[in-house]
């Protein structure tokens, strides 16, 4: 789905944007990051029950949302209902047009530089990786992307010493979801891998993805 995402961008969705504000061409960032099993890499036929389609976001300074945000939206809603056959995602918690800043704190990040231990701790693992996930399709003014690779540094390796003993104590009730989810697709290895990328993935030594 990310690659048709992709897609639908580059054919469809980036043509009608930039016709509407030509003045925003090479100012903004285009992908698919966040909520969506798409974003994670691990959609497949039985995630298509649900919230399944090409989309994408598109990244706007605070400046140049306040002034054309509301005609980027509307020009997101009126792009096809369909792409090759597939529903054109339109919820606006997931694909469409949104403020750079605004955009990390609707993910629960509200500091997108943080400076030391403490202001890492305020922001849990999880948010961590919806925020750091999906694909970023283009970012010529590189604001999104700078904010994304700071967050893909992760915590500082005390932190991550502290909170891996924590982390398997929370995986109760997601973890049952987990195992409920990986019988249906028949892959043992598959039970707690889209749990380990939410809770340990940002705890690992590497930056996660």
């Amino acid at each position: 789905m990310m690659d048709l995402s992709r897609e639908f961008y580059e054919q469809i969705g980036k043509p009608a944007l930039e016709a509407a504000v030509p003045v925003l061409s090479g100012r903004y960032a285009a992908g698919l990051v966040g909520c969506g099993s798409e974003c994670f890499g691990f959609d497949d036929e039985i995630s298509a029950d649900h919230d399944y389609g090409p989309g994408f976001c598109v990244w706007l300074t605070k400046r140049d949302y306040e002034r054309y945000g509301q005609r980027l939206k509307e020009v997101y809603a009126g792009l096809p209902d369909t792409f090759l056959g597939m529903k054109v995602k339109k919820m606006p918690e997931r694909a469409g047009i949104f403020e750079i800043e605004e955009f990390y704190r609707m993910l629960y990040i509200p500091n997108t530089n943080p400076q030391n231990w403490m202001e890492w701790l305020r922001l849990p693992e999880e948010k961590l990786a919806l925020a750091t996930n999906g694909q970023v399709f283009e970012d010529p003014l590189g604001e999104f992307t700078r904010i994304r690779e700071r967050l893909l540094a992760g915590y500082p390796r005390d932190l991550r010493l502290k909170k891996w003993p924590c982390t398997p104590a929370s995986w109760g009730s997601p973890g049952s979801t987990i195992i409920r989810e990986g019988k249906a697709r028949g892959d043992g290895n598959l039970l707690l891998r889209p749990f380990g990328v939410l809770r340990l993935g940002p705890l690992a030594d590497l930056p996660f993805k």
